[in-house]
């Protein structure tokens, strides 16, 4: 009862607030007039740089309760995600931070492996349309193609019929199917856009990418395939486990994928950022991160692929992985640090994803928490403030 009522009560006062905004939008009416003619000219703030956020749809109270001593602590306590009023309250909070869409963790058709997992991601999904934000899958390949996360071969039998290629064939059509006539999703040129996790990892893959293509064709269908490949090896070899030559494998990339991108960038091995490791790991962190994406936005444009950003309030897994490792605190102040680290760079047509809004295993939910509150929600709808207001003004 004590959630529900804490639900309804902040569900009652975000829709209060945005009802303040739209009634002084509507009596300025005559004044906003003219503003909005003359906006109407620049861009309509159509391709204004888009925020989209990683969303984690499959807690239950059993997980919160196994889990409890390796995570963090939401201030919404041990929820649900098949609550209906859990959902909403998400989606009310990712509109208050300025989040154009939510990338949910999508663990492919697999029920008898994955059964609670998709009946929370079917539900999400429901729950999404006509909240005005918007939806796309983050399809995790070593969990729906059953797969280890170094080494994901498209090749390996998974069964005695079947190919983890095929499965991933078969899970593409079925997002394909299921986003073309709705209008939850997120779609760049007509077209649903799906994130492939760990694309860096895939083994033997051409083939399947191609049949996947003709599939789509045959069923006058298309999707938009992004690519996790941005880490800390040289981006010149973006296909980790690839023989081919850069030159191949970015060839490849962009026959296949739109867009690559990194979901987070976070490793607990101070080398492979390749600057001095005498300072604090905060500043270490962002310092490695500035001069990585520079690096993977070059040779992304160079091969005609757009370069997505990521940004975080923090890393901290330490209790669920050793206390010894290198962390950063979720905190508003590092997450404002690392958008400054981008916003100069953004353009037209950019989105940023911010890792993450519930991942509560490895620190960096913006999500209110006990200890916080509403702060990272907060700080994030600043910065969708000056984006607005240096895109659209």
């Amino acid at each position: 009862m004590r959630l529900g009522r804490k639900l309804a009560a902040k569900l009652l006062y975000l829709t209060k607030k945005r009802s303040f905004w739209l009634t002084t939008f509507i009596l300025a009416g005559g004044a906003l007039a003219l503003g909005i003619k003359q906006f109407s000219s620049r861009n309509s703030c159509v391709n204004r740089p888009q925020i989209g956020s990683y969303y984690y749809p499959w807690y239950t109270t059993s997980r919160w309760e196994n889990d409890q001593d390796v995570l963090g602590k939401p201030s919404l306590g041990f929820y649900d995600n098949s609550d209906k009023k859990v959902i909403n309250m998400h989606l009310a909070w990712a509109s208050e931070a300025g989040i154009d869409y939510l990338i949910y963790s999508w663990l492919g058709t697999d029920s008898r492996k994955h059964k609670i997992e998709i009946e929370r991601s079917e539900n999400f999904i429901k729950q999404a349309h006509n909240s005005g934000i918007k939806v796309m899958p983050l399809y995790e390949t070593r969990l729906a193609l059953n797969q280890p996360p170094d080494n994901i071969d498209l090749d390996k039998k998974i069964s005695s019929t079947e190919k983890a290629g095929d499965r991933f064939i078969n899970d593409m059509l079925y997002f394909a199917n299921q986003a073309k006539e709705s209008g939850v999703f997120l779609k760049v040129n007509g077209c649903p856009r799906i994130s492939i996790y760990l694309a860096r990892n895939l083994i033997n893959s051409e083939s399947y990418f191609e049949r996947l293509k003709i599939d789509l064709a045959k069923r006058g269908q298309c999707l938009d395939i992004t690519a996790d490949v941005a880490f800390w090896g040289s981006s010149h070899k973006p296909l980790a486990r690839s023989v081919r030559s850069s030159k191949e494998q970015w060839d490849w990339l962009a026959k296949n994928f739109s867009t690559v991108f990194g979901y987070n960038m976070y490793s607990d091995n101070l080398n492979v950022y390749g600057i001095n490791k005498n300072m604090a790991f905060d500043n270490l962190y962002l310092q490695a991160k500035r001069k990585n994406q520079k690096a993977w936005k070059e040779r992304s444009d160079s091969a005609g692929l757009k370069y997505q950003y990521s940004v975080q309030p923090g890393y901290d897994d330490r209790a669920l992985r050793g206390m010894d490792r290198p962390a950063i605190p979720p905190s508003s102040v590092f997450l404002r640090r690392d958008w400054d680290r981008i916003f100069a760079n953004l353009e037209y047509g950019d989105h940023v994803l911010i890792t993450s809004f519930n991942e509560w295993y490895e620190g960096t939910a913006i999500e209110p928490s006990e200890q916080d509150g509403e702060k990272l929600i907060n700080a994030n709808q600043k910065i969708a403030t000056r984006i607005k207001n240096k895109f659209c003004m």
